[in-house]
């Protein structure tokens, strides 16, 4: 079964807040706009800690996360765009005025008004073979505008979409929406935010397949929104999936903290093996290959001995990238690969 669109992903869409009577606010205006970048760090978070913050609900509450929490894990960057510049957007997606992609190849599908956000559904491009389109004849709605403290929403969706070739599923669901808290949350690094509200949003769906039975995936996740920032501080939450072909059910559970200065995790230096360059010493152009476990989001630059960038780029992992050296003196130069939390510098010398 193909797994519920990441949910993870497309609800970093951003919606933020202002102060009011009863706590933050999320309006329309506030939200993510086509052009825009939002960068994270995917981790996983244990169950006795996701069921400590679950507790604390209410108003004026504190989330003390500065103790339990240390960012790590895989670095992405998801690109928010308009529909020009989306696959199927004058064919399947019609009503679509937004979408985002983390690589360029899969897509998330979105309309957003000034009453709500709602998902239409994907295009997704396997290792091999053919795209295949998810499309929701009834939209899931993600959230409702203006959205306050205590307020919530039910919603129900449908959807339609390939299983194998000559073979389709049906899926039938709803969400559920609250927003059950609102005060001060205190992140790694002691940074503090006020006025964070947080929406803690659940979803139910079941995927019927007449020739494999019926899956199902219960989604239940936390969004703490902040002030006048745009996109989430972080999202917290947990998936059950069960699969009827083979009658088993996994969990899991995840955090996705927004990155920035003030949220990231301390630089660490990565080995050799993520990073090779070659050859070193280089004539007239250096390879730079970079695994496929490196982190998204990152770049390359090379600099000479005085600190000066003389070329910059963005890395990508799995491939190997190429520098023309031809135009530079021989000499001694630094070639850095970085990230928010992995960095490796290499020598380079230049015959």
């Amino acid at each position: 079964m193909k797994p519920l669109f990441s949910l993870l992903t497309l609800l970093f869409l951003g919606f933020s807040g202002k102060l009011i009577a009863q706590g933050p606010l999320l309006e329309y205006y506030m939200l993510g706009s086509p052009g825009e970048t939002y960068t994270y760090l995917d981790d996983t978070v244990s169950s006795d800690l996701l069921r400590s913050w679950e507790e604390v609900i209410g108003a004026d509450v504190t989330w003390n996360f500065s103790d339990s929490l240390t960012p790590a894990g895989k670095l992405t960057t998801v690109h928010y765009l308009p529909p020009d510049s989306l696959p199927l957007s004058s064919t399947a997606f019609l009503l679509c005025n937004l979408g985002n992609t983390k690589n360029y190849a899969d897509y998330n599908y979105f309309n957003k008004n000034s009453a709500s956000i709602q998902y239409y559904g994907s295009r997704y491009v396997p290792p091999s073979g053919n795209a295949y389109v998810y499309y929701y004849g009834n939209p899931l709605k993600l959230l409702q505008l203006p959205f306050a403290y205590s307020d919530n929403f039910t919603d129900y969706f449908t959807a339609g979409f390939p299983s194998i070739p000559g073979l389709s599923v049906t899926r039938r669901g709803t969400i559920q929406a609250t927003a059950d808290a609102y005060g001060t949350a205190v992140m790694p690094g002691n940074q503090i935010y006020t006025n964070v509200l947080r929406v803690k949003n659940q979803i139910f769906l079941t995927d019927s397949d007449y020739n494999a039975g019926r899956d199902s995936i219960n989604d239940l996740y936390y969004d703490y929104y902040q002030g006048q920032r745009t996109f989430p501080l972080l999202q917290m939450g947990k998936r059950i999936t069960y699969t009827s072909l083979s009658q088993t059910y996994r969990t899991l559970r995840y955090i996705y903290i927004r990155t920035g200065q003030a949220l990231s995790a301390p630089i660490k230096n990565i080995s050799s093996e993520t990073v090779r360059i070659f050859p070193n010493p280089a004539d007239d152009r250096l390879q730079i290959n970079i695994s496929s476990d490196a982190a998204e989001g990152s770049y390359y630059e090379l600099l000479n001995m005085q600190g000066t960038t003389i070329v910059r780029g963005s890395a990508q992992p799995g491939n190997t990238q190429s520098i023309d050296l031809g135009a530079l003196p021989s000499g001694l130069y630094l070639l850095r690969y970085s990230g928010v939390t992995y960095q490796s510098e290499h020598k380079i010398v230049k015959q």
